[in-house]
């Protein structure tokens, strides 16, 4: 390349693509963190989103959506008494978190469903059905290395261990376009991995409603 082609610098096609594609990456990034705040601080930021587009009709769309969520949940949260697998539900920014009345437990370096813990899964089919969020599935591991087994990792093993429950809810005729699963290890302990019973407690799934 000659020195006046250096002096040049880029060509403006070049500089305009790349702030275009800074921006759309700014707007992807903005959006993916609305999903994670509470209902109203959405509803707060989609409207105001929908009114740079002069878009009235969509704006009350998008709120509506919202408040109807929210109260189907504070609905069906009243009804948990009535469900034998369900304990209660908190609320939280950007999602709801089922507790159940027992955990979905696994034999350790194991993704395996135990057998307890199916009648539980199939009691909580049924309060899914009832709502059509988005459900996130958090598999969890205790401390132990893995060292034998098809995974190389505590982290590969409670995606495992997700993706099981995941299969398990879906095979009980629920949208598996619902479901995404996600995996922590052993970084997010219930108890100190320092006894047996621990541990097995650590082992196991929780559950998110996405808001």
């Amino acid at each position: 390349m000659s020195q006046k082609e250096k002096d040049k610098g880029s060509p403006i096609w070049l500089t305009i693509y790349s702030d275009l594609m800074t921006n759309l990456m700014l707007f992807f990034l903005m959006l993916y963190g609305i999903t994670r705040l509470s209902v109203d601080v959405k509803a707060t930021i989609l409207d105001a989103i929908a009114r740079q587009f002069q878009s009235p009709e969509k704006r009350k769309i998008v709120i509506e959506s919202f408040k109807k969520t929210a109260q189907m949940m504070k609905t069906f949260s009243a009804q948990i008494a009535k469900n034998p697998a369900i304990e209660s539900i908190l609320e939280e920014p950007g999602y709801y978190k089922i507790l159940l009345k027992a955990p979905v437990l696994f034999e350790s370096n194991s993704a395996s469903l135990s057998p307890s813990s199916k009648p539980l899964l199939r009691e909580l089919a049924k309060f899914l059905r009832e709502i059509p969020n988005k459900v996130e599935i958090a598999g969890h591991t205790d401390n132990v290395p893995v060292v034998r087994g098809k995974w190389k990792s505590n982290f590969e093993l409670s995606l495992a261990r997700a993706e099981s429950v995941r299969k398990f809810l879906v095979a009980q005729g629920l949208d598996e376009k619902r479901f995404c699963i996600a995996g922590y290890g052993d970084k997010r302990p219930l108890l100190p991995n320092d006894s047996p019973v621990n541990r097995l407690k650590n082992r196991r799934i929780e559950v998110f409603i996405l808001k």
